[in-house]
């Protein structure tokens, strides 16, 4: 951030902190990331061709993705969702009991999965394009 209407000769920006504390600020608590530093430092550019030097602060925000949330509500239900998917293929279908039994199983598998992905589908966006912490 800089203004480049003036330039190092008209304007001197100074940092006023170096170092943010989180509680100490104005910061608010997210569930899907966690806040782990601010810091800022002043920076010269002065490679412009007409010889002209801007002053310009340069943030950088350090943040860390809460995973758990993933682990248990997408990974794990897929995996034993598609691990069941592989235990219906390799039943036994000879008897006339275990034939119901693998297709009860199958559309149990199918139902959870489509439950999955209404819980996914409800904690999206409601938007045309993903945010870009989001979709990365």
């Amino acid at each position: 951030m800089g203004p480049w209407v003036y330039t190092k000769d008209e304007m001197t920006l100074i940092l006023p902190v170096d170092h943010w504390d989180p509680e100490g600020t104005t910061f608010k608590g997210n569930t899907e990331w966690e806040y782990l530093s601010l810091d800022g430092y002043v920076h010269l550019d002065d490679g412009y061709a007409d010889g002209t030097s801007y002053y310009e602060i340069v943030f950088t925000l350090s943040l860390r993705r809460k995973y758990m949330y993933y682990v248990m509500v997408l990974i794990l239900p897929c995996f034993i969702c598609c691990t069941l998917c592989l235990f219906g293929l390799f039943i036994p279908s000879e008897a006339t009991g275990l034939r119901y039994e693998k297709v009860n199983l199958g559309v149990s598998t199918l139902l959870a999965i489509s439950m999955i992905l209404q819980t996914v589908s409800a904690a999206m966006p409601k938007d045309k394009k993903l945010p870009r912490l989001g979709g990365a």
